[in-house]
């Protein structure tokens, strides 16, 4: 995931008041913020982005499998974005600790056979 969308992401998840919330940007203003009923309060995040760039990393993001874009403006974090931690996690585990463990337990069972 680049840099961009990853900043982006974050900011996301900032103005997310609850996991599927809708979420509007606001191009001209540069600001997100979530919808809300009238009586609650909603968190508003700036960004300084040009919209094609936010636009572009918003498209990368829905192709990651991170958000849904819907007509007018409006994006819905799914899961995979709004629980990114869980994301690396697995990355982490399956790229660096599942290689090391096999690595050894290979080693053990190398040096069990030829002794």
């Amino acid at each position: 995931m680049t840099l961009q969308s990853e900043l982006l992401l974050h900011k996301l998840r900032k103005a997310e008041s609850y996991d599927g919330q809708l979420l509007f940007i606001d191009y001209d203003n540069h600001h997100i913020s979530g919808l809300h009923e009238a009586s609650e309060s909603f968190k508003t995040v700036s960004f300084v982005e040009r919209p094609e760039e936010m636009k572009s990393a918003l498209e990368y993001l829905q192709d990651c499998h991170r958000l849904i874009i819907h007509p007018h403006s409006y994006v819905e974090l799914l899961h995979t974005g709004s629980h990114i931690w869980q994301a690396r996690l697995s990355w982490f585990a399956n790229s660096i600790l599942l290689p090391i463990f096999v690595s050894i337990a290979t080693t053990l069972i190398t040096l069990a056979i030829s002794s």
